[in-house]
């Protein structure tokens, strides 16, 4: 009997191809994600730094220029940390997009591996078959002999 070939194989192949390529695009999002949400809890640690309170020490120490500053400077990690967030936001959805193509990849390569199984297993019992037919005949030509 012929030597096993399954002739989608060159599919299953470019199904493997498909789905390292979309493994390789959910860790490149998964990176980009996790390099947002560090940029963003190092901002809020910025501002949860500057807003502790200044201590007083008088009137002699008021300066105006310096509150303007730390004002602005407020208001700057604030806009930062909203942009930041909406980077976060955009980055989750092109994971999970990532996460999904990965997904459908992965099932449809097993659909061709189950197929590929399966014509395997029918190539076998194919096998046994023919070896067991052989083996009838030699047994059926001893007993015509004798």
């Amino acid at each position: 009997m012929p030597k096993f070939l399954f002739r989608l194989e060159p599919v299953l192949g470019f199904r493997e191809q498909v789905e390292q390529s979309a493994s390789q695009r959910l860790a490149a999002a998964q990176k980009e994600y996790d390099l947002w949400v560090e940029a963003r809890t190092e901002t809020r640690r910025r501002l949860e730094a500057i807003m502790e309170p200044v201590p007083e020490k008088g009137m002699a120490s008021v300066d105006v220029a310096g509150g303007l500053h730390r004002m602005l400077f407020q208001q700057f990690l604030t806009n930062r940390m909203e942009t930041q967030l909406e980077n976060m936001v955009k980055a989750g959805r092109q994971m999970e997009e990532c996460r999904n193509d990965l997904v459908e990849a992965r099932r449809e390569r097993l659909v061709l591996e189950k197929l590929k199984e399966k014509k395997y297993f029918e190539y076998l019992s194919g096998v046994a078959a023919a070896e067991q037919k052989l083996s009838d005949d030699l047994a059926q030509r001893k007993k015509i002999k004798v």
